[in-house]
């Protein structure tokens, strides 16, 4: 049945084209021509790159008098800014993602390093009052967790030594 339609082809440069369907069909890869022969208008699902542009083709059945599909009309339109833009908007994307996961590293690095710096000093005065050196107080100025803890571990250093203190006495 499709070989008994002609496809007529407008291209950019005003040219006709006349073609058998059975040749339209290999040219338009993917696409088929039952749904315009069928009388329902279509498009190529993508666009295709030609001569550095990007097209979308859409085609319409022609019918004659009678209601009969006797031809298809190709028009293309122009989709390279869309596809550029496209282009550009998953690079912009790209972009953001690994500017995010760059930023992510670094937070996460200096919360870590804080964190390693006040544990570090805690266990030092711990060790210190392990030893019996109950003068020198935790120097932690954070209102984090670690702040609370050293917090608690100065009262408790305050207490131990009047503890002392009064058993001394």
């Amino acid at each position: 049945r499709e070989g008994n339609y002609m496809i007529i082809i407008g291209h950019k440069d005003g040219s006709i084209e006349k073609t058998s369907a059975v040749r339209f069909t290999q040219k338009t890869k993917g696409f088929s021509t039952h749904t315009v022969i069928g009388g329902e208008f279509a498009v190529d699902p993508d666009p295709i790159l030609d001569e550095g542009q990007y097209y979308m083709t859409g085609y319409a059945p022609i019918k004659n008098s009678s209601g009969e599909v006797v031809a298809i009309a190709g028009m293309d339109k122009s989709m390279t800014l869309f596809v550029q833009m496209k282009e550009y908007l998953i690079l912009g994307i790209l972009i953001a993602d690994i500017a995010i996961i760059l930023l992510a590293v670094i937070l996460t690095f200096i919360i870590s390093k804080k964190i390693g710096d006040h544990a570090k000093i805690i266990k030092t005065q711990l060790q210190k009052m392990t030893d019996g050196d109950l003068m020198n107080e935790i120097q932690v100025k954070s209102k984090d967790e670690l702040g609370s803890i050293a917090e608690s571990l100065n009262l408790f250093r305050k207490t131990t030594a009047c503890i002392i203190q009064r058993v001394k006495d």
